[in-house]
C-alpha cells in the first residue's frame, strides 16, 4: 500500500496510537521493513539496562556498494529531520517520558521513509532495504506493541533451553533432546548424553530417597 498522507503534529501530550492510526500508518510502514521492537535491544550492550524500556519503530537501510557518499546524505537528512520537527510540549513543563509509539514517531519515521526512497529512485540504495520483516516485529493491535515493550522483561531472567536455545522450556523438556547430543561430557559419567538423562544421576537420586524413607 502507498505511504498515506503526513498525519498532522500531535498536540501536547502526544498520545499513543488508537487501532486506526495502526491501521491507517503502520500498515504502511510495515510494507516498507519497519518493524516494532523494544528500546532494550538499542542500548550499548555494556551500557546499564534500561528502567522502562519502550517499544520503538525501527528499520535497516542499506545502500549499494561504492555509494558511501549516498549513505552519509542520508545520514544528515536524518538528523535534519528529527531537528526540524516539533516537539509536542506545554509552556513551563517538559514533556514526560512514556513507553509508548506515538503519532510523531510516525511522522519521523514517514518522513525518513520519504527521503529514503529518493535515493531509491536515484538506484544507489538497495531495494533489499524493503523486504517486509517478520510477523513477530510487526504488531497489529495496541497489545501487542505493549508485548514487544515487555519482550526484554519476559526473557531477560529466563533460563535457556541447553538444546534449542529457547526461553519457552527447560532442557528436560525440550522435544529435540533424543535428537542431538550434547558437545561436552555428562558432568557426573562422563559419557555423551544430557545430564538430566543420566543413569548415576538417577541411582543417586533413588538411593538418597530410599535413605530419606529409611530415617521416618
Amino acid at each position: 500500500p502507498p505511504l498515506p498522507e503526513l498525519p498532522p503534529a500531535p498536540d501536547y501530550p502526544c498520545s499513543y496510537l488508537t487501532q486506526a492510526d495502526i491501521n491507517t500508518y503502520l500498515l504502511p510502514l510495515y510494507h516498507r521493513a519497519w518493524v516494532v521492537g523494544s528500546s532494550e535491544y538499542s542500548r550499548e550492550v555494556s551500557g546499564p539496562p534500561l528502567p522502562n524500556a519502550s517499544p520503538e519503530l525501527a528499520k535497516q537501510f542499506w545502500f549499494q556498494q561504492g555509494n558511501h557518499e549516498a549513505a552519509l546524505t542520508f545520514r544528515r537528512e536524518i538528523q535534519e529531520i528529527q531537528s526540524d520537527e516539533p516537539l509536542p510540549t506545554s509552556p513551563g513543563r517538559q514533556p514526560p517520558m512514556r513507553p509508548g509509539i506515538t503519532l510523531r514517531d510516525v511522522r519521523l519515521a514517514m518522513l525518513i521513509e520519504r527521503a529514503f526512497e529518493r535515493h531509491l529512485a536515484h538506484g544507489v540504495a538497495s531495494a533489499w532495504s524493503q523486504n517486509m520483516q517478520r510477523t513477530a516485529t510487526r504488531p497489529l493491535t495496541e497489545d501487542d506493541i505493549e508485548q514487544r515493550r515487555l519482550l526484554h522483561i519476559l526473557t531477560r531472567n529466563r533460563p535457556r533451553c541447553p538444546i534449542c536455545h529457547k526461553t519457552t522450556h527447560v532442557g528436560r523438556d525440550c522435544p529435540d533432546q533424543r535428537k542431538k547430543i550434547p558437545m561436552t561430557p555428562c558432568q557426573h559419567c562422563g559419557r555423551m548424553h544430557w545430564t538430566w538423562t543420566c543413569p548415576t544421576l538417577t541411582a543417586r537420586s533413588s538411593a538418597a530417597a530410599f535413605v530419606a524413607d529409611s530415617r521416618k
